[in-house]
Order: structure tokens, then C-alpha cells, then sequence
């Protein structure tokens, strides 16, 4: 009968943990949620921004994205090159697009923050 009663104990104090850890959990879910939409509202506010210095670092962030992405191609026509293929039209005409769009933002890239 005690060996009972200490199981049923046990199993008391055992449910009490989870749910207090439970509790921690939900705390823990709201205040996760709570931050991504402060973020989310700050976010917003950038995006909507007129700031200059804000501008010019977008623009430095995109014009390194499309060199990036420049680099890549030029590799994928590279390796076409050396296996003798002809390069696509669609991959032709997406490298030329990412020149010209790179030399629009070169000013950006070249003075970023000036």
C-alpha cells in the first residue's frame, strides 16, 4: 500500500513540474511572438524610410548581390564554353542584364556612404 502511495506521490509532483515548465514555455512562445512583431513593425518603418544612408547601403547591398550572382554565371558559361556547348540565349541575356544593372549602381558600390 505504500509502495502505492509513493508512485501516486511521485506521479503528483511529476505533473506539477511539467505543467510549470509548460507554463515557462507559453511564457517563453509569447515573448518570442511579441518580439518578431516588434521587429516585423521596425522592419517596416526601414522600408518606409526616406532615410539616405539607408538608400545607399540598400543599394551597395544589391549591387553586391548581382556581382555574386555575375560571378556565377559567368562560371556556368565558362563551363558550357569548355564542354563545347552554346550558351543559351536566356543565359546570354540574363548576363548582359546583370552588366547593365551593375553599371547603374557602380556609383553606389564605388561611394557608398558618400
Amino acid at each position: 500500500m505504500m509502495y502505492w502511495v509513493r508512485i501516486c506521490c511521485l506521479f503528483a509532483l511529476l505533473c506539477s513540474m511539467c505543467s510549470v515548465a509548460c507554463g515557462a514555455t507559453l511564457q517563453e512562445n509569447a515573448r518570442i511572438r511579441s518580439y518578431k512583431l516588434s521587429l516585423q513593425e521596425l522592419d517596416n518603418t526601414l522600408k518606409q524610410s526616406n532615410n539616405i544612408w539607408l538608400k545607399h547601403y540598400t543599394s551597395l547591398e544589391t549591387y553586391n548581390e548581382l556581382k555574386a550572382e555575375l560571378k556565377e554565371l559567368e562560371k556556368e558559361l565558362e563551363t558550357q564554353k569548355s564542354t563545347h556547348q552554346t550558351p543559351s540565349r536566356t543565359l546570354t541575356h540574363r548576363l548582359d542584364t546583370l552588366k547593365r544593372q551593375l553599371d547603374l549602381l557602380k556609383d553606389s558600390a564605388s561611394h557608398p556612404y558618400g
